[in-house]
């Protein structure tokens, strides 16, 4: 909003709204599933974690080039936009949140 684009800037509050919704309920959810079933749980979580996190914004797609999402993934990294240590971060809140370091009883595997 402050360089003058009120669309944009309206886009960018809509989708910020959407992500934090999306984010509480993945965290209560998840946590619930860890007050259930706390070895499934960090099982599953360790199995996500071992994986490629994508978002669907990897299937972008223009029509033209194939590379598209790679090409915005480079260009988000340089700028500082979404960079590997914000998905570090992200995974320590869940760690703490869902209290992942202070799990016992659970079995070797």
């Amino acid at each position: 909003m402050k360089h003058g684009d009120a669309k944009l800037a309206r886009t960018c509050r809509e989708m910020t709204s959407d992500e934090k919704r999306h984010e509480t309920a993945y965290t209560k959810i998840v946590g619930k599933l860890f007050e259930i079933d706390a070895e499934k749980t960090v099982l599953a979580f360790a199995d996500m974690m071992s994986k490629k996190i994508s978002m669907p914004i990897h299937l972008m797609h223009d029509g033209h080039d194939p590379n598209l999402f790679k090409h915005y993934s480079s260009v988000a990294m340089q700028i500082g936009v979404y960079i590997a240590m914000d998905y570090i971060d992200i995974l320590k809140h869940l760690v703490h949140t869902w209290n992942v370091d202070k799990l016992s009883r659970l079995s070797s595997q």
